[in-house]
């Protein structure tokens, strides 16, 4: 899963594939739910997040798990 520079705006942002990797990069989210269960790596760079709620499942991730410089806000 790839998402790079992109806008979403009241959407699911789903991981279909178990172990499939997860890049999200300079993007921006308003009111949108993420379900990734189980990715092979996460890595998120600078991305917004308003009103956004999240169901990750990490348990499986056998890479990396990247978190930088990302903004949320109001995460319900």
């Amino acid at each position: 899963m790839n998402y790079l520079g992109c806008e979403f705006k009241d959407e699911t942002i789903t991981l279909t594939r178990p172990n499939e990797g997860v890049n999200i990069r300079d993007c921006v989210f308003d009111n949108c739910h993420f379900d990734i269960k189980k990715p092979s790596f996460l890595y998120l760079a600078n991305n917004k997040y308003h009103n956004c709620t999240f169901n990750l499942d990490l348990t499986d991730c056998e890479g990396d798990i990247i978190i930088i410089n990302d903004e949320v806000r109001s995460i319900i």
